[in-house]
């Protein structure tokens, strides 16, 4: 085997945590969530997970016949067998368990995934059990042994849903790369990949007869594919937007989907017309399910609800409501101790020194993104769908109902005096507007995707944006014209035109407005030069999506969040990682400092707020990197499947080298010596299988990464 190696240069300086998280004083509001469901074969009961445990519930009386925590790991998807007896879930730590339905024992533990497991999937006889991870694997299980019977393996996997056929012989998977793959189940091989849909494939689903196959898209599409050649037989599109669940009813003669704003559609297999529409959840479907004899389907959503529909009348049967409900967004008023939050139904204010709800403001549709307040607190602006609410903070009143964008409204910032609004989201168009009349000043779409994330410099003159194609574009906030696109090394990536690897989620401005900070699906957090448009650092650490940022207001600390369920804290002249505060369940959506830069506050998918004391966390200025040491350059030497790292050194001096993959798996972790001058180093890497890795040169507080890509 030929092994070829690419190297992708960037530069990052980070380390370890000093602090641990469990010495930082916190306090909890709200509850927590429960999203995803499957309903019994018997269709008389319906197992629903989230956080960290699930509940197991009697259709007929609406009551939940027992909880099961579940300590290690939180649960993303829960499945009944197919003769009803048992309960397979799927967990972010690494694991699938087997769970008794009856009474909730534990019954087996199935390991070797290395990455969070995002699904799980069983055969038609219930012998065995596919599972899917962020590790780039597929593995399959044998349900009685609970032994790997084969482990299927891509680079571009990524998978994140899978189904078995009928029959047992293929697997398909959906990727990152917008693909599904058919893989053979004897030989472990790919046999077919399916290109057509333009986003991310987030559901798929074998019909009944295996001859077909449905698959929903964020590009709005759901695909009939033919699995014998690989084609497709139909596309429904124009119908609903982000596809996020797929199901075929077990005759085959219906299919649902489920969209991103709740609405879920059943069309006839044979002719592809619609026959029922479901209205009745107001957040993004998350999972679909028929009842065993095809009357009955069971959805479930962000929103919280369990909603069990009559297939055949296209009435709803019943509504099972958990109380509590994800929280996307959080914000400080400037000038006091309130923190508001928004979640699917209403706005809340809190007292964060007493953990109080103080009021409420019902808003059941508000389908929201983001919260702000103005600079002086008086005001209070938050999105609903494609509208933006703006509010009289001190009077409770609302001001004005903005009707935003065409499609989602994503992002929202004020200028820094309060008088001008700027909006951003899916329909790719930034928009200003005048607060004193509510009108629209100004409005452009050249942006070349949708945009997610906005925010003012400090004198109101700039504005930066984070696009879903991984652009952050800095802008003049009078004409709204680009004045340039920021340019980075994006990891695992050959496109560096781009500024992340993946889709923006987060843009912040430091408070000194020389500094923009970015959050990205990449899983890294970015600091970018204002002036210059280059990159200053990737920070590594989280395991997965980086969903918000914000700097501290004295600019010296940098807080992270995401949905690996932690919150991170960075020293910004450093770079390097103060400390990691865990405590959420599920994924955390926001984080912000108090107007005073003591308090942190975090949102999460688990119904929860923490507030975390962080006035003892000292971050000293680091002035010593990389002034002795250097890197002047690492390049490959393929004849014999090393490569050289050349250095200039002052002195004698001990270096670490280390290798890692991009869910933190270590494969080298070595101490080298180097001598005076200018030499070289040569680091063998012919054991590493096929992959993209980081290479992590340390030599006291000099630290340097660099990607590292290995191909067949």
């Amino acid at each position: 085997m030929k092994i070829r190696i690419i190297f992708l240069v960037f530069v990052a300086l980070i380390s370890f945590a000093y602090l641990n998280a469990q010495t930082i004083p916190y306090k909890v509001l709200g509850s927590g969530t429960m999203k995803y469901a499957s309903i019994s074969p018997d269709g008389s009961k319906i197992a629903s997970c989230g956080g960290r445990g699930f509940l197991i519930w009697d259709i007929a009386k609406g009551d939940t016949i027992f909880r099961i925590k579940e300590n290690t790991g939180q649960l993303i998807c829960i499945l009944y067998s197919p003769d009803g007896t048992k309960l397979a879930t799927a967990s972010f730590d690494s694991t699938v368990k087997l769970w008794d339905a009856t009474n909730g024992a534990l019954i087996k533990i199935f390991k070797g995934h290395s990455g969070k497991v995002w699904s799980v999937c069983f055969s038609s006889d219930g012998t065995k059990l596919a599972s899917s991870s962020d590790d780039n694997t597929i593995k399959l299980w044998d349900v009685n042994t609970g032994k790997e019977i084969r482990t299927f393996f891509d680079i571009y996997l990524y998978c994140y849903n899978i189904s078995i056929s009928p029959d047992a012989s293929k697997i398909a998977s959906s990727s990152m790369d917008n693909t599904i793959k058919l893989w053979d189940v004897n030989s472990g091989e790919v046999t077919q990949t399916f290109i057509g849909h333009k986003k991310f494939v987030e559901s798929l689903v074998f019909s009944p007869d295996g001859t077909k196959l449905a698959s929903g898209s964020g590009d709005g599409v759901l695909s009939i594919w033919d699995i014998n050649n690989g084609k497709i037989i139909y596309n429904i599109e124009g119908k609903l937007n982000w596809i996020h669940r797929v199901s075929y009813s077990p005759d085959g003669s219906k299919i649902a989907g489920g969209a991103d704003n709740g609405t879920i559609l059943i069309w006839d297999t044979k002719t592809y017309t619609e026959i029922f529409t479901f209205k009745g959840h107001y957040e993004p479907i998350l999972s679909l399910s028929f009842s065993a004899d095809g009357s009955k389907l069971l959805s479930s959503g962000i929103d919280n609800m369990l909603k069990l529909w009559d297939v055949n009348s296209g009435n709803e049967i019943k509504t099972l409501k958990i109380s509590s409900v994800w929280i996307p967004s959080i914000c400080f008023n400037p000038v006091n101790s309130i923190l508001a939050s928004v979640d699917i139904e209403k706005i809340s204010f809190w007292d964060i020194n007493t953990g109080e709800e103080i009021k409420t403001y019902s808003d059941k549709w508000v389908y929201s993104s983001q919260i702000i307040y103005s600079s002086n607190g008086k005001i209070i602006a938050y999105t609903a769908g494609p509208d933006i609410r703006v509010w009289d903070s001190e009077n409770n009143t609302l001001l004005y109902t903005l009707n935003g964008n065409t499609l989602s409204t994503n992002g929202i910032a004020f200028i820094p005096e309060g008088r001008l609004l700027a909006s951003v989201g899916g329909d790719h168009f930034m928009k200003l507007w005048d607060l004193n009349t509510g009108n629209l000043i100004k409005s452009q779409d050249e942006n070349s995707s949708d945009v997610n994330s906005i925010d003012f410099n400090k004198d109101g003159s700039m504005l930066v944006t984070g696009c879903s194609g991984g652009e952050v574009i800095l802008w003049d906030a009078k004409t709204l014209k680009e004045i340039k696109t920021f340019v980075g090394f994006p990891a695992g990536s050959y496109n560096f035109e781009r500024s992340h690897n993946g889709l923006i989620t987060s843009v912040v401005f430091s408070p000194d407005g020389n500094k923009v900070a970015s959050g990205s699906w990449d899983s890294t957090v970015k600091l970018w030069d204002v002036r210059t448009g280059k990159e200053i650092a990737t920070l590594l650490g989280h395991t997965n999506w980086v969903s918000s940022v914000h700097f501290s207001p004295d600019d010296t600390k940098l807080a992270s969040a995401s949905y690996d369920g932690t919150v991170k804290l960075w020293n910004v002249s450093t770079r390097k990682e103060i400390i990691t505060l865990t405590g959420h369940t599920l994924s955390v959506n926001c984080v912000v400092f108090s107007p005073d830069g003591t308090k942190l506050a975090s949102s999460s998918d688990d119904g929860t707020i923490r507030i975390w004391d962080i006035s003892g966390i000292f971050t000293p200025i680091d002035s010593t990197i990389s002034d002795n040491f250097e890197i002047i350059s690492i390049y490959p030497n393929p004849a014999n499947n090393s490569f050289k790292l050349k250095y200039s050194s002052p002195y004698y001096t001990p270096i670490e080298i280390v290798i890692y993959d991009y869910i933190g798996r270590v494969f080298l972790n070595t101490e080298e010596f180097c001598v005076t001058g200018t030499n070289e180093l040569k680091i063998n890497c012919g054991f590493l299988p096929i992959g993209y890795y980081i290479v992590k040169v340390r030599c006291g507080t000099f630290v340097q990464t660099q990607g590292l890509v290995i191909l067949k």
